[in-house]
């Protein structure tokens, strides 16, 4: 089971909850810089913005294997993982 935006209660849940952690400061920066742009430089185009993640292991979900063990993974990760006390 995996939760989403690493909420605090995510870690003291029974086992604890591994979760997607958003760049919730990088975010609102990039609102805040897109709200400030000048309208007329790209009017009506819309933008796309993307921002890193982090993937922070904990007890609800299984160990990663090794590769060796595992063969191939189908998809690939982009984001950082990381584990709980790290």
């Amino acid at each position: 089971m995996i939760g989403f935006d690493d909420v605090p209660v995510a870690s003291w849940a029974t086992p604890p909850l591994t979760t997607i952690r958003q760049p919730l400061a990088a975010m609102a920066a990039a609102a805040f810089s897109m709200l400030r742009a000048d309208p007329t430089t790209a009017a009506g185009e819309p933008r796309h913005i993307e921002l890193a993640t982090t993937l922070v292991m904990r007890e609800s979900t299984a160990p990663l294997l090794a590769l060796s063990e595992a063969g191939t993974l189908g998809t690939r990760w982009h984001g950082r993982i990381t584990g709980a006390g790290r």
